[in-house]
């Protein structure tokens, strides 16, 4: 486990090395205010797990998430939620890119996604007691940035929480940026 007492930014790959991005993707990264202690508890590939503890005592834990692309391999994403989802009985917030859609609402354009990876995705979320944030701004987070009909939008970022964050963080928003 690492603490941090002031602000600063933390990245996986910054701690161990062998952890490189694939391609273009991967890699997970971290920023706060300098009043948060930050206690790291568990990190891979896909996650970074930590507590945050905030000026005036409120504690709660934060994951960050990396999903996995490969449609094959989905199923190792859920089962690590499921995992995480045990490992603090703290306020929790999850957010990140789970290269999954929960809907035909969440794509535009290209084939249809199949309902069972859709289904996997809304099982997990329900089995962890995850609740979908929403968002104000752009529907997409995702786009191939092709033009015309080979356009493919999705949206793949994310963030969920359970109920006691909500209610620790009552006024909290999520805001998708243009890309």
């Amino acid at each position: 486990m690492r603490k941090w007492k002031s602000g600063g930014c933390y990245s996986v790959l910054a701690v161990n090395r062998c952890m490189n991005c694939i391609g273009k993707s991967g890699g997970i990264c971290v920023m706060w205010k300098s009043d948060m202690v930050i206690d790291l508890l568990i990190f891979s590939q896909d996650h970074i797990n930590m507590t945050i503890t905030e000026v005036g005592g409120k504690v709660w834990r934060l994951t960050g998430f990396y999903g996995r692309p490969e449609r094959s391999l989905r199923c190792h994403s859920w089962t690590l939620l499921k995992r995480l989802v045990g490992m603090a009985h703290l306020p929790w917030v999850c957010i990140g890119d789970f290269d999954e859609i929960l809907s035909d609402s969440d794509k535009f354009g290209g084939a249809d996604r199949n309902w069972r990876t859709m289904s996997d995705f809304r099982e997990t979320l329900e089995d962890c007691e995850l609740e979908n944030m929403g968002f104000i701004g752009p529907r997409f987070t995702w786009s191939n940035k092709k033009a015309g009909n080979a356009l493919i939008m999705e949206r793949l970022d994310r963030s969920f929480c359970h109920k006691g964050w909500k209610v620790l963080f009552p006024h909290s928003f999520v805001r998708h940026l243009d890309f």
